[in-house]
C-alpha cells in the first residue's frame, strides 16, 4: 500500500513539474522563422504560422490606436503584427498565452482587413476580435468566415497596457502555403470601364482570387508599375488623344513560392483595352461628359453619342 502510494504521489509530482515547465516556457522561439513587427506596414507576409513561439515586444511607444469593430479593443500598445494571404473564405487561430507581465495582464488578438498609417483606424474582419486584460495566462481561437480568397490581411497580437505575454501559435488554420500554380489571369479576368475621359482616373482590377501580394503591370502611359493589390488605378494624362489603350498584367508574386512566369515559362500575361474619348460641352452641370458613358441629371438619364451641348428641358 505504501509502495502504491509513493508511485501515486510521484506521478503527481511528475505531472505538475511537467505542466509547471511547459506553463514556464511555451516553446523555443524559431530565429529562422519571419518575426513579427512593431509596424503593421512592415509586417512579414507568413506563408505557415503554426506552432510559431515569441514573446510580445516590451515596448509601449506604438501610437495608442483602437481597432474598429472590436468592442473595448481601445488602444494598441507593444503590438506584434504578421501578414498572410487568405487561401480560405473561413479561418481560425488559437494563441496559447503565458507569463503576462504587467499591473493589468493579459492579451488582445484581432485580424484586421488594412494596414493605416500611423494614428489611422484599423477595422477587424467581423468575428476574429477577443481581449482577457485580467490573466497572465490562457488560449482563445478567434475565427471568421468572411475572407476574401487571395486577399492580404494582418494578424496582430498586442499585450493589454503593455503587457508582455509569451504566445504560441498552436494552430492557423486557412494560414496556408499559398499557390500560385494554376491560378493565370487571363484577358477575361480584368475588369474596368471601357469608355474614359482624359484627365479621369479609374482601377482596372482582377476578378478571380490570385493568391500574390505583389502584381507587375505595363501601364500604357507610365509603363511598368508594381502594386501590392489585385488591381491598378490608371490615369489618363490631360489632352490624351482618342483611341484604345490597353493596360496588361504580365506577372504576380508572392513570398511562399514561385512567380506566375517562373510556373508557367509560357505564360504572356492579361490585358485590358479601354478607349479614350474626348470631353464634351455641356450646360447641365458643368460637369464632364464621356462620350458613351450614361449620365444621370435633372431626374432623366442620357447618353451622349457625340460632342455638342446637352441641355435639361
Amino acid at each position: 500500500m505504501n509502495t502504491l502510494l509513493l508511485r501515486c504521489i510521484w506521478i503527481l509530482i511528475t505531472f505538475a513539474f511537467f505542466n509547471i515547465n511547459l506553463y514556464a516556457q511555451l516553446c523555443p522561439p524559431d530565429p529562422e522563422a519571419p518575426q513579427p513587427t512593431l509596424n503593421c506596414n512592415a509586417a512579414p507576409i507568413v506563408c505557415e504560422l503554426q506552432n510559431f513561439c515569441s514573446t510580445l515586444p516590451p515596448d509601449n511607444s506604438f501610437p495608442d490606436i483602437g481597432v474598429g469593430g472590436c468592442p473595448g479593443f481601445s488602444a494598441l500598445n507593444n503590438p506584434a503584427y504578421f501578414s498572410f494571404i487568405a487561401t480560405n473564405s473561413t479561418l481560425s487561430i488559437t494563441v496559447v498565452f503565458a507569463n503576462c507581465t504587467n499591473n493589468n495582464p493579459g492579451i488582445q488578438l484581432a485580424v484586421l482587413t488594412t494596414c493605416p498609417g500611423a494614428g489611422g483606424q484599423m477595422t477587424a474582419v467581423p468575428g476574429t476580435c477577443w481581449q482577457d486584460c485580467n490573466a497572465t495566462g490562457g488560449s482563445q481561437t478567434i475565427s471568421g468566415s468572411t475572407f476574401i480568397i487571395g486577399q492580404q490581411y494582418w494578424f496582430v497580437l498586442d499585450g493589454c497596457s503593455g503587457s508582455v505575454c509569451e504566445y504560441q501559435i498552436v494552430q492557423a488554420i486557412g494560414i496556408e502555403a499559398p499557390s500560385l500554380e494554376g491560378q493565370e489571369p487571363y484577358d477575361v479576368d480584368l475588369e474596368g470601364p471601357t469608355v474614359v475621359c482624359p484627365g479621369e482616373t479609374f482601377t482596372v482590377a482582377i476578378t478571380n482570387g490570385i493568391f500574390a501580394n505583389e502584381f507587375s503591370w505595363d501601364d500604357p502611359f507610365l509603363g511598368p508599375t508594381n502594386t501590392v493589390l489585385p488591381q491598378i488605378s490608371i490615369t489618363i494624362p490631360d489632352g490624351q488623344p482618342d483611341g484604345p489603350y490597353t493596360v496588361c498584367l504580365e506577372d504576380a508574386d508572392n513570398p511562399c513560392s514561385e512567380s506566375l512566369t517562373e510556373l508557367n515559362p509560357g505564360y504572356t500575361g492579361a490585358c485590358f483595352t479601354f478607349n479614350v474619348v474626348q470631353i464634351g460641352e455641356t450646360d447641365v452641370g458643368p460637369f464632364p461628359l464621356c462620350l458613351g458613358q450614361t449620365y444621370t441629371r435633372d431626374g432623366f438619364n442620357f447618353t451622349p453619342g457625340s460632342q455638342g451641348t446637352f441641355t435639361a428641358d
